[in-house]
């Protein structure tokens, strides 16, 4: 895209500080427009912050035949490893199989070769097998009734956090401001922006990147938007480092997947997925990190309690509502509605968020001409 000239700036409102948003805001600043974020509490203060801290592709995402957005968000992962490569890094991901577990072997197999052949010259590395004796050797203390072996395979890691921080500096560094502690309460089709203290903002464009309250504002705002979103609240916990090493890992019993990563000197467990109502506060609810305790017992020796916790996190995740999925089935692709001045931004995911940005530049370049 060329850098879009014109005597006066048009100024672009983003209303939003998650990941969405600032990425949102960084490429419309890279466009010479005026920008202005507007976060209601602090920056990367809600979802974006309480992911599992993956830059990754989605390997089960391909299940269920959603290919572009793997494809989409394995060039993501390598942009984000290179633009930053003190908050992230390559990290390899163990999968133990099991004699009666989820999938068979070979439908690991198929997956992990078109995780490598969708990631193209973008590929941190093709996966290969672990023997048995290879998954003990890696990790001593693992359950080895019915382990036959094991695959591994590559994705990145991140400081979700940090690296939202960092793109947030690149914005106000090409001139966009920021504004924390500041709600919107209302906005217009016209391009109108209302604050909580009731002030008022004429703008050239307005996009509305409020992750799991975006809906909410267009409902608060009286404008019809026939896209609806499903929230699925996602639970992590921290607890001291059993392994140096990653492994997701089958719960037969739930039959969900889940990660166990090294963060930060500790390991995190995660996540859990559960339809989240926004009247409810977002936090770890008693079941689900006793869920995760009790998948996660289910191969160590070394069994962990409520009392190793040392930290315990939850976000809402934004996903476009499909009636007739399940919550594991339901797309993280994104949709962007445009009407007259008002860009609505719906569902994504972190890794993507660069990409969602620049989808809604060329919809804010098709408003201001």
């Amino acid at each position: 895209m060329t850098k879009h000239s014109l005597d006066i700036k048009n100024k672009v409102a983003i209303i939003g500080g998650g990941i969405n948003g600032l990425c949102s805001a960084w490429l419309c600043a890279q466009q010479g427009f005026e920008v202005h974020l507007y976060e209601k509490e602090t920056l990367m203060s809600q979802t974006s912050r309480c992911s599992s801290k993956l830059l990754h592709g989605g390997l089960r995402y391909l299940e269920y035949l959603q290919f572009s957005l793997v494809r989409e968000s394995l060039q993501e992962r390598k942009f984000w490893l290179e633009a930053a490569p003190e908050l992230t890094n390559d990290i390899e991901l163990v999968i133990p199989l099991y004699k009666g577990g989820i999938h068979k072997r070979w439908e690991y197999k198929i997956g992990l070769v078109l995780y490598d052949f969708l990631a193209g010259k973008n590929n941190l590395g093709k996966h290969r097998y672990l023997t048995k004796e290879e998954v003990v050797n890696t990790f001593p203390s693992i359950e080895t009734n019915g382990l036959t072996g094991a695959y591994a395979y590559h994705d990145g890691q991140m400081d979700d956090y940090e690296l939202g921080l960092w793109v947030s500096r690149q914005l106000t560094d090409l001139g966009g401001t920021i504004s924390e502690n500041t709600k919107i309460t209302k906005v217009t089709n016209e391009g109108l922006v209302t604050l909580e203290s009731g002030e008022k903002s004429q703008y050239d464009c307005v996009v509305n990147a409020c992750g799991p309250w975006a809906q909410e504002l267009v409902s608060r705002s009286n404008i019809d938007c026939e896209i609806k979103l499903k929230l699925v609240r996602g639970t992590h916990i921290i607890i001291p480092q059993i392994s140096d090493k990653a492994l997701y890992l089958e719960d037969k019993e739930s039959k969900r997947l889940f990660f166990v990563l090294p963060y930060k000197g500790n390991t995190l467990v995660g996540t859990t997925e559960e339809v989240h109502d926004l009247s409810n506060k977002i936090e770890p609810t008693e079941n689900e990190i006793n869920y995760l305790i009790c998948a996660l017992n289910k191969f160590f020796d070394n069994k962990i309690t409520q009392t190793d916790i040392i930290e315990s996190f939850a976000g809402a995740r934004p996903l476009i509502f499909e009636s007739t999925k399940l919550m594991n089935e339901v797309s993280r692709e994104y949709k962007i509605k445009r009407t007259e001045k008002l860009i609505n931004v719906f569902g994504g995911k972190w890794t993507t968020s660069r990409k969602l940005g620049e989808s809604v530049l060329e919809q804010v370049l098709k408003v201001i001409k």
